[in-house]
């Protein structure tokens, strides 16, 4: 299973967690200038049925599940992007 999905038009990544419970979603506008990261909770084997439902109601209403966003400016990002380019 590949860990990382890029949508280049949209600017949009998913990135899967190690342990497989998460996805992070980070979303770049660029008229906005704006990031948004989005953390998903990703066990749909765990779910009840109307666990399910309810999952995929929100997604067909909101476009998206339930999640903890942050929206960075690309000041931010560039800040972010140092912190992790030091990391490695």
């Amino acid at each position: 299973m590949t860990n990382l999905t890029r949508f280049e038009k949209n600017k949009t990544e998913f990135i899967l967690c190690d342990c497989g419970s998460e996805i992070l979603l980070i979303d770049y506008d660029n008229d906005l200038k704006l990031a948004d990261f989005c953390i998903f909770k990703f066990r749909p084997d765990v779910l009840s049925f109307w666990q399910r439902m309810r999952y995929i109601f929100r997604i067909l209403i909101y476009g998206k599940p339930y999640s903890d966003q942050m929206v960075l400016t690309d000041n931010q990002l560039k800040q972010l992007r140092d912190y992790l380019d030091n990391l490695i």
